[in-house]
């Protein structure tokens, strides 16, 4: 794999794209028409705010974002992000809760928010393994 700082410009990188690949997917704002949430993608010490708005994502606020409310928080080490939006993720990285199972991401949060919503926030935190089919 890449080293940290290498892997962290990859997530950033990834994540700032991460509304195009969502609205840009009919299908999957389309399916998510009726949600709409704040969430966290923390990637390391980074932290990413997610908002969508009935379905469509807005851009990503990247860092501190004082008095912020979300209702879940997404975390994993970069390394973890990256192996997860691989176009065949392996063995245990192919999902949020397997990634939480091998105690490589913790989910916080108002979990009947995710329940709720579990196969829409699924597939946007996997919309990244766009990006690497491409390369």
């Amino acid at each position: 794999m890449t080293d940290t700082t290498e892997a962290r410009g990859e997530v950033r990188r990834a994540v700032e794209r991460l509304p195009g690949l969502v609205n840009g997917d009919a299908g999957l704002s389309f399916r998510g028409r009726s949600m709409t949430l704040d969430f966290v993608l923390a990637s390391g010490s980074d932290r990413f705010y997610v908002s969508v708005r009935a379905g469509r994502m807005e851009p990503v606020a990247l860092g501190s974002q004082i008095l912020r409310s979300a209702a879940l928080a997404f975390a994993a080490e970069p390394e973890t992000w990256l192996a997860h939006w691989q176009p065949v993720p392996g063995p245990g990285e192919y999902d949020l809760f397997a990634l939480v199972k091998d105690e490589r991401m913790a989910i916080e949060g108002d979990m009947r928010v995710l329940m709720r919503h579990l196969q829409n926030i699924k597939d946007i935190l996997a919309a990244p393994r766009a990006l690497y089919e491409e390369a």
